[in-house]
């Protein structure tokens, strides 16, 4: 069985039944016979997947009689981003929405490569200290979500904390940009 790391380009087909043909852009690979930095056709069953994200596909390269060679997928997983680059890409991506390259950057200040797992688990604060040059990190259980608002104002990040759909619908401004409310209609007068 071998491996290839990367991103999906383009499907090609799709059955009901998840059933996918498409193209993979590969970065990495553990087979010789396949090429990186290409565009190779892939098979298999998939649940939804996105161009943004890297994978990691597992299964075989073969030569199919009537469509030539493709990577024939048992199985695949989504890769978590690794590197301040990729983290702070990922950061400021649509999937993270309101935030933008500063805050990004300054996330990755604080929680270095461990970002988006310090986020997902949103159960640890970090306290930052300095010691000559050296930066250490002592983490402690679960903050509270105001210890999380006071680090987060401290830092100058802004992270909107919706306790209730009170403060979804006022007017949200960042920058020179106002959202109405953000409940899908508006507030009753």
């Amino acid at each position: 069985m071998s491996y290839i790391k990367g991103k999906f380009k383009h499907i090609i087909f799709e059955s009901e039944s998840g059933y996918r043909v498409g193209l993979f852009k590969v970065n990495e690979t553990d087979d010789e016979n396949i090429p990186t930095n290409k565009l190779i056709t892939y098979t298999g069953y998939f649940m939804k997947t996105n161009d943004n994200d890297n994978y990691v596909l597992n299964g075989k390269y073969i030569f199919h009689d009537r469509y030539g060679y493709q990577f024939s997928t048992d199985n695949y997983e989504k890769i978590v981003p690794e590197g301040k680059d990729a983290i702070i890409d990922f950061l400021t991506s649509s999937f993270v929405k309101g935030c933008g390259e500063v805050t990004a950057k300054k996330i990755y200040k604080v929680f270095g490569n461990d970002s988006l797992y310090k986020i997902k688990e949103n159960k640890s604060k970090v306290n930052k200290k300095e010691s000559n040059n050296a930066q250490t990190r002592e983490v402690t259980p679960s903050p509270t979500l105001e210890e999380v608002k006071a680090k987060c104002n401290e830092l100058g990040v802004y992270i909107p904390f919706a306790n209730d759909k009170s403060i979804l619908a006022n007017k949200l401004s960042i920058r020179n940009i106002t959202l109405q409310n953000r409940l899908g209609s508006a507030p009753m007068e």
